[in-house]
């Protein structure tokens, strides 16, 4: 049974994960959580990031 995490938890994990990466750990991917539970919450961030991305210049005024 996979393991219920809070949004608080899961982001310290990915941030965790991100550092692993970067400084060469081996077992950086043990941090990301690769269920479906776990594709499908990072698919809802990219999608929120995205409609953030295209929202904002137009909430800022931003001209071109």
């Amino acid at each position: 049974m996979a393991q219920q995490s809070t949004f608080l938890e899961e982001l310290m994990a990915a941030g965790r994960g991100t550092i692993s990466l970067l400084i060469g750990d081996r077992r950086a991917g043990s941090y990301f959580d690769f269920s479906q539970r776990g594709l499908a919450g990072s698919f809802i961030a990219f999608l929120a990031v995205t409609g953030l991305n295209a929202a904002l210049p137009v909430l800022l005024g931003s001209a071109r």
